[in-house]
């Protein structure tokens, strides 16, 4: 994602704490391969490259949520707008 973060875990033992630590970093993981403007293939690139050429991009329920897209329905980009799909 281009930034350092930290994780800070209150659990009741360190088992607890592990699995936390890991679901969390898992789920960065998926957000980063979604919305990365750093890899060439992440939804958010890809729907950066449709700017203004009316092209339609299916994208993920993570990253259709912020524009009131459904999972798999396709939104475009025009400007910084996502405009989700009503086809």
């Amino acid at each position: 994602m281009g930034t350092t973060f930290s994780i800070l875990l209150y659990a009741p033992d360190s088992v607890s704490a592990r699995q936390a630590a890991l679901s969390a970093f898992r789920r960065i993981d998926t957000l980063n391969v979604i919305l990365s403007d750093y890899l060439e293939d992440s939804e958010l690139s890809r729907l950066s490259r449709t700017v203004c050429r009316g092209k339609w991009v299916p994208v993920s329920q993570t990253s259709g949520g912020c524009c009131g897209s459904r999972t798999g329905l396709p939104v475009r980009a025009t400007a910084l707008l996502m405009l989700p799909s009503v086809r």
